[in-house]
Parts: C-alpha cells; sequence; structure tokens
C-alpha cells in the first residue's frame, strides 16, 4: 500500500528556452522546496526525472492511510506556498 505524487513544473520546454544555463537552477530549487515538504510529511521522494518528480507516502509506523493520505495532500499544498514565496524563483520568472 502506498500513496504516489507526481510533480511536473508546467511549460518546461519553454522555460528550458528562456532560462537556458539557470535551468538547472529552477528544477534545483523546485526540487528542494518539494523534497523538504515531503520529508516533512512522511514521505520519500522516489525519483527525479528531468522536470517530473515521483514522490511516494507509505502507512507505517503507526500512521492509518487517512493519516498518510492527508499528509501526501499537505506536502503538495506547503510545496506550491513556498514555490510562490520563492525569491529565487521569483528572480527567474
Amino acid at each position: 500500500n502506498g500513496i504516489f505524487g507526481f510533480c511536473d513544473i508546467r511549460n518546461f520546454t519553454d522555460l528550458t528556452e528562456v532560462l537556458q544555463a539557470e535551468v538547472t537552477q529552477l528544477v534545483n530549487t523546485v526540487a528542494l522546496h518539494v523534497h523538504e515538504a515531503v520529508a516533512r510529511n512522511y514521505g520519500a521522494p522516489n525519483k527525479n526525472i528531468g522536470d517530473a518528480f515521483l514522490l511516494v507516502w507509505k502507512p507505517n509506523r503507526g500512521r492509518q492511510v487517512e493519516e498518510v493520505a492527508d499528509a501526501a495532500l499537505l506536502s503538495l499544498v506547503q510545496s506550491v506556498a513556498a514555490l510562490r514565496r520563492c525569491p529565487d524563483l521569483s528572480r527567474l520568472a
């Protein structure tokens, strides 16, 4: 049993054309915020593939499926909120 999340950087192809060498900084900044939110909420970043992130939450250590599902949703909300506040991403935009 597990909950899987998939996060994708929207319009990545266009961003690579505009940002060129700075696209790596963008991906690393997004990954940092997404990974921190997921880890803080009982999950694990499983795999990064370019502009996409596979995320996993497993019910274990006494946590019920409902609690883990709530934590997974909270992770994604926290990721979006952190990315919207991120000065590094504002500078790149």
